[in-house]
């Protein structure tokens, strides 16, 4: 009996000392919130500054490696190749080609707009620039003669123009630290996608043989075809997407040339960029489109690129675009449509752009429930249509 009391009483010791520790945890936890979510908040952006070139990498790998097993199987039938492994080779013309694209897309960019810029002359330049400072000149004489008038204070104005100056000069300092970071995780993408390429036989058997170790085996079986599901679904959408940026950038860059819109690659392949978005490229289109003209004083040709701009994006986002997608995440054109705009009512441009392969994941899992319950139910009635035969059976005998 005194063993139990003791045992009882220790047991309920230990209960009110974790209890107090629980308390003195969650009132130190209190005092020093903001500190806490300062540093939580620094260590999911390093997790985060590591992770996203690895996403990335996989990403990339996943993209290209279509390219890479049909350069593999193409270099089998070489009999010179045929003795030896082509995976690198494969991967190392996969990677120069898609670079090559890259460099040549950009080297067009740059190069329509270099002769754009080259059209404008120097004193236009200037004319621009002086008319652009006169202007500032003009309103803060207005808005300080109007405070000067009604006996206003100006040192919050001043305050204003000295907030709006420190805002640009943190914002500039933020872009150039936005691209240092981006050409960062460009290299360090490419580098991983390359491992992936050139491995991935070896990486997919380690982690198989690491979740299946840890899993059991009906779980194991459930988060493969999960896995497998997932990657189509959103690998599928990735595909649809860069084929449906690549139409609308070369579509919209011939009619804006046939119009003789000036800078017209440039728009076109800016809206080719921003279609990746959606709602992105043709809101780049309109805003491009009108400050182009505008700027060059040619209101016959803004109305014409307006209305190209509208017909264009109008098929594209309600017959192109769905089309394109359904193809490559195997979903109907008008739940392509619905996804996107339940994804736009819930999460905005984040939610839109996880819409389709959600689902494209949801129409999955909902087949095979369909599917499921369709043979439960036929297996019930073939039983019923059993038992009705050797009850007519017994009868006649």
């Amino acid at each position: 009996m005194k063993n139990f009391n003791d045992n009882f009483l220790n047991k309920i010791m230990r209960y009110v000392l974790l209890t107090f520790l629980i308390m003195l945890i969650m009132v130190w936890a209190y005092r020093h919130m903001d500190t806490i979510l300062w540093q939580a908040g620094t260590f999911i952006g390093w997790i985060t500054g590591i992770l996203k070139p690895l996403v990335f990498g996989i990403m990339v790998a996943l993209l290209l490696s279509p390219v890479v097993h049909r350069l593999e199987r193409g270099f089998s039938h070489v009999p010179i190749l045929r003795k030896h492994r082509t995976r690198g080779l494969s991967v190392a013309i996969t990677v120069l080609a898609a670079l090559l694209v890259f460099f040549l897309v950009a080297s067009l960019l740059l190069s329509s707009l270099t002769n754009s810029l080259q059209a404008v002359s120097v004193e236009n330049l200037k004319i621009i620039a002086n008319n652009f400072q006169e202007s500032i000149s003009g309103i803060w004489s207005l808005v300080t003669e109007v405070m000067d008038r009604f006996h206003i204070d100006r040192s919050f104005l001043q305050e204003a123009v000295n907030n709006a100056s420190n805002w640009a000069r943190n914002s500039a300092t933020s872009a150039a630290k936005g691209v240092t970071g981006f050409m960062t995780t460009a290299f360090f993408s490419l580098i991983f996608s390359i491992y992936f390429m050139a491995d991935h036989e070896g990486f997919i058997a380690y982690w198989t043989k690491a979740a299946k170790s840890i899993l059991p085996e009906r779980e194991y079986s459930y988060f493969m075809e999960f896995l497998g599901n997932a990657g189509h679904a959103f690998i599928g959408y990735v595909r649809g997407q860069l084929l449906d940026a690549v139409f609308v950038g070369v579509t919209m860059s011939i009619i804006l040339s046939l119009i003789e819109v000036p800078y017209a690659l440039l728009i076109g392949m800016m809206m080719g960029i921003g279609n990746l978005i959606p709602y992105v490229g043709p809101a780049v289109g309109y805003v491009s489109v009108t400050f182009v003209c505008v700027f060059a004083q040619d209101h016959s040709k803004l109305l014409i690129a307006l209305i190209a701009v509208f017909v264009v994006t109008t098929i594209d986002g309600n017959v192109i675009n769905p089309r394109i997608l359904s193809n490559a995440v195997s979903v109907h054109p008008v739940l392509v449509i619905a996804a996107l705009l339940v994804g736009s009512a819930v999460g905005g441009v984040t939610g839109m752009f996880l819409a389709v392969p959600v689902a494209s994941l949801i129409r999955i899992y909902f087949d095979k429930l369909v599917d499921w319950r369709c043979e439960e139910t036929d297996e019930k009635l073939g039983k019923k249509i059993d038992r009705a035969t050797d009850g007519e059976k017994e009868t006649r005998e």
